[in-house]
């Protein structure tokens, strides 16, 4: 997959490993929402706990988690806020490579294989108002 494009880019297919060894495939049917958070950023940190909530909010989307963080590290957060959503390794450099993401954390949102959304979001009212402007 080379860099993400825009809003209306269609997404190249390819998978990715979670930590737990789920095949995570992009693009999937339905609405798919990829989180990306380095766990050396202070926002991204704060932006963690929020995931829960979110998830609860929006029952019907796939949440996918890039992180920075280590096998052990995803493992640790999973449990540690009881996230069913697959958490894949991917370091700030393949983030840039993969998505052209550059600034974090930042959200992207795929309905039906097309990035709706995408943006950066520090907490849970930023989430809200990027998945507000999703076009049916």
């Amino acid at each position: 997959m080379d860099g993400l494009k825009t809003v209306n880019s269609e997404i190249s297919p390819c998978s990715f490993s979670s930590w737990d060894k789920r095949i995570v495939k992009l693009p999937e049917k339905g609405t798919q929402v990829l989180f990306f958070i380095s766990l050396h950023c202070l926002h991204c940190i704060d932006f963690t706990p929020s995931l829960s909530e979110i998830e609860q909010e929006f029952p019907d989307f796939n949440f996918i988690l890039f992180s920075t963080g280590d096998e052990s590290d995803s493992q640790v957060m999973s449990e540690y806020f009881n996230w069913k959503f697959p958490i894949v390794h991917l370091n700030k450099s393949d983030m840039e490579r993969f998505f052209n993401i550059t600034m974090l954390p930042y959200v992207i949102v795929i309905k039906d294989s097309i990035v709706r959304v995408s943006g950066v979001a520090y907490n849970k009212s930023d989430y809200m108002k990027l998945a507000s402007r999703i076009v049916e």
